[in-house]
Parts: structure tokens; C-alpha cells; sequence
């Protein structure tokens, strides 16, 4: 059975490092080290620096929640563990499991050249909204739970994101960061929001969630003025869906451009997300058109 026992982060950081430069030697194509769109490579620990160092490689951080470890074993996946019982056994029970996931394709902006006008319907209603960073991101995790059920946003994933959110401010600037985007009606209720990674000066969004008609677009195109005004150089919407492509002119991108572009952008200095105070998402993209 493919399990492996490491039990200390100077163990787990060899390994992911390990297997990351095999993946390089591959470039990435489909080969032992895939199965689908996933690292074969999952884990029962889910500590912030793995997360972070997943993130760093251009891997979404993905949960499945209460795995049997041997079904996924016999499923040719490497399940990495960190605790045996006295007997030297794996316990039984069912593990929520960190998985990375890389798309064959993903959805990017590279060059905000690309980047769709806004419809004018979504305009006339951005005035209605003001957009913050940063100010409640385990409100814009729980709304992004609530909307779209467990699933792969497993209790161990989320807490692992919280705990690398409230971490930022103590790792140096090429570590990634998590944030938060949140949208806000004129009676200061959140309706709309994400969660995403920052790794250089590459923004990754992770998971929305919307609660007024409308407010999604809006809250998207908020994210995208303060990106593009704070000079990053790539925007990573993560697996297709037609409206990345078709409302917001993302190119769809194989795994093997996609690391080119991502890795030549993680590489540039990280730009700071500022923005606690609300900003009115009308205003951005009106300024933005001047």
C-alpha cells in the first residue's frame, strides 16, 4: 500500500520539495505523478506552511473530507501521514485529506488589455457598492461554505486558510498570502466576496460567493481595478467556466503556459493589497475609463 509515514515539517518540506523538482523533469504533463487534474500526493496534515508551499508551486490547495485512507491508496495515491498507532498501524478512521490540484487548463487575465468592459447594466449598478480587502475574511469564508456546502472546502482546509490569513503579516513578501475581497451594499451588509492567494505579484481566486442579483460581476470587476491599480501581472480565475472567458476575456491557458506565465510572475516583487477603507466600485471603473 502506498502510505509514508513523516511525522516532522523538516521531513514534509524535503518530500514536497522532492517531488516538485521530479514534476519539473516532467514538465508537468500527465504522467505516474498525476491522476486527473490532482498531485498524486495527498496529506492528512493540513499546517499552514504546507498550504502556503502548495500555493507557492502554482497548486490550488484542494480537501476532501473524511477519506477512507485506503480507498484513496488503492487508487494509486501516495497518502502521506504523519501518525501510526504502537502497533505501527494507519488508524481507521476517516481523514479529511489535502489533495493539489492543477489544471490542465486554467482561466487568466495576463494582460489587463484583456479585460472586458464591464456590461452597463453592471456599471449603473457598481455606484450601489463599495468594495474592501482584507477587512472580514472569515465572514467572505463562511458566506463561500454556506453557498457551496463542504464539499472540497473541507473544516481542515478552511482552518488551515484562516491560519495562513492570519499569518500575513509575520512572513517576508515572496511568501504567499491569503486574502479576502469583500463587497458591500449601502446599508453596509456583505453581499458578494472571495477568498484568494497571492504568490508574487500572481493573485489566485479560490472561492465567491454572491447574495444580491448582480453583485458577483460587480464584486469581480472591484477586484480587478484594485489588481490592475496595484500593477499585478496576472489575474489566475482558476479551472474554465464560461464567464471568465466570455464577460471577462480570461485566456484558457494549458498546464504548461500557465506555469510559464505563473512562475515569471511569483518571480516579480509582491505588490501590496491596500484597501481597508471601502472604495465605491462605481468610481473605480469610471476613473479606471478616463
Amino acid at each position: 500500500m502506498p502510505f509514508l509515514l513523516v511525522d516532522n515539517d523538516h521531513e514534509l518540506r524535503d518530500l514536497v520539495d522532492s517531488q516538485h523538482k521530479q514534476l519539473e523533469k516532467d514538465t508537468y504533463r500527465d504522467s505516474y505523478f498525476w491522476h486527473g487534474d490532482f498531485w498524486r500526493l495527498c496529506f492528512t496534515m493540513h499546517s499552514a506552511w504546507l498550504v502556503r508551499r502548495m500555493a507557492f508551486q502554482g497548486f490550488l490547495p484542494f480537501g476532501l473530507p473524511s477519506c477512507n485512507l485506503f480507498s484513496l491508496a488503492r487508487q494509486d495515491m501516495l497518502v502521506v501521514v504523519d501518525n501510526v498507532d504502537v502497533n505501527n498501524k494507519l488508524p481507521v478512521k476517516a481523514f479529511d485529506v489535502l489533495l493539489g490540484k492543477l489544471h490542465s487548463e486554467r482561466c487568466v487575465i495576463h494582460d489587463w488589455a484583456d479585460l472586458r468592459r464591464i456590461e452597463k447594466g453592471h456599471r449603473k449598478r457598481a455606484k450601489k457598492y463599495s468594495i474592501t480587502v482584507d477587512t472580514d475574511f472569515e465572514g467572505v469564508l463562511d458566506k463561500c461554505v454556506e453557498t457551496h456546502g463542504r464539499g472540497w472546502l473541507s473544516k481542515s482546509l478552511t482552518r488551515a486558510w484562516t491560519e495562513c490569513f492570519r499569518g500575513n503579516g509575520e512572513l517576508p513578501l515572496r511568501e504567499p498570502k491569503f486574502h479576502s475581497f469583500e463587497l458591500w451594499n449601502e446599508r453596509d451588509e456583505l453581499v458578494a466576496g472571495e477568498v484568494g492567494i497571492q504568490v508574487g505579484s500572481c493573485y489566485t481566486s479560490l472561492s465567491g460567493f454572491r447574495t444580491e442579483s448582480g453583485s458577483g460581476s460587480v464584486q469581480l470587476y472591484g477586484t480587478a481595478m484594485i489588481l490592475k491599480k496595484q500593477n499585478f501581472r496576472m489575474w489566475d480565475l482558476g479551472q474554465f467556466m464560461e464567464y471568465k472567458t466570455d464577460q471577462l476575456g480570461c485566456s484558457l491557458l494549458p498546464r504548461t503556459k500557465f506555469l510559464e506565465f505563473f512562475e515569471k510572475a511569483r518571480e516579480v516583487p509582491q505588490p501590496i493589497l491596500s484597501g481597508r477603507e471601502p472604495v465605491n466600485v462605481g468610481d473605480m471603473l469610471r476613473n479606471d475609463a478616463s
